[in-house]
């Protein structure tokens, strides 16, 4: 009985310093559950995220024809030329900027910059923005219209990285092959920087959009959507400024051998 006695002494004398214990890690779990329906509530996901993100810009369009007072009977083609970049250099003020790499790793960031271009019978009609992915509105937005005679061409801009192939760059080797870039020599070269941009008639050039095909060597998918979209903005215009009916093949020349024919490829 004594030895009862005993154990129940002590025990109370080590409750005093375990339920203190007990208590903390109550009120540490009902935090953990309520930030995560906090969380839930208030915090989108990644996938929720990308959902708005590629709905806004999908709707972006009804903006751009809104401010030129437009409908889809004034186009010539019923889809815009449409530049998408993650990034942007204009002055967006107090909004809210930020960037936050995924679990997925993947870095989502706003705001976006747009860029959409539609052509009508006789004129180009562009409309540039800053998006503002949080608020969904404009925090920057350009307007320009030019009729098809004053448009000299479109011009596209590339700069390129040399990369050097090792251990490290070594998968880099897989990822452009995908796109008909080969090693040469040990060397990788890919493209990094490109713009394209507006010459006019009177020689006047209006820059439109740059953007990154690459970073850290990889290729970017929205960079390789916007070099697609300026090849096609750039066939469209050509073939308006001179009809099919107008054009005439070159014959085709015998190219001879240079020096890159004899390089090998590793």
């Amino acid at each position: 009985m004594l030895s009862g006695v005993i154990s129940v002494i002590i025990g109370l004398y080590a409750l005093r310093y375990v339920l203190p214990l007990v208590l903390l890690g109550i009120l540490l779990g009902a935090a953990g559950v309520g930030w995560f329906y906090w969380r839930r509530k208030y915090v989108g996901s990644q996938k929720e995220f990308d959902q708005i993100a590629e709905a806004d810009y999908q709707g972006i369009q009804a903006r751009a024809l809104e401010r030129f007072e437009l409908t889809p009977a004034d186009l010539r083609f019923p889809e815009p030329c449409k530049f998408r970049s993650a990034t942007t250099k204009q002055n967006i003020g107090h909004a809210f900027s930020g960037a936050r790499m995924g679990s997925d790793e993947k870095t989502r960031r706003t705001p976006h910059e747009y860029l959409i271009i539609n052509f009508g019978h006789t004129h180009l009609f562009i409309f540039k923005c800053v998006w503002d992915l949080t608020t969904g509105a404009t925090l920057h937005e350009e307007t320009h219209e030019f009729a098809f005679r004053d448009i000299a061409c479109v011009e596209l801009s590339h700069k390129k990285e040399t990369i050097r192939i090792n251990l490290n760059t070594r998968p880099l080797i897989a990822q452009w092959k995908k796109l008909g870039i080969e090693p040469v020599n040990g060397w990788l070269q890919v493209p990094t920087d490109e713009s394209v941009s507006l010459r006019l008639a009177h020689g006047e050039v209006l820059d439109l959009f740059s953007w990154k095909r690459s970073a850290g060597g990889a290729p970017s998918g929205e960079g390789r959507a916007c070099f697609l979209t300026a090849q096609r903005l750039q066939k469209q215009v050509r073939e308006l400024k001179q009809p099919r009916s107008a054009q005439t093949p070159a014959p085709a020349q015998k190219v001879p051998p240079t020096i890159r024919h004899m390089r090998g490829t590793s």
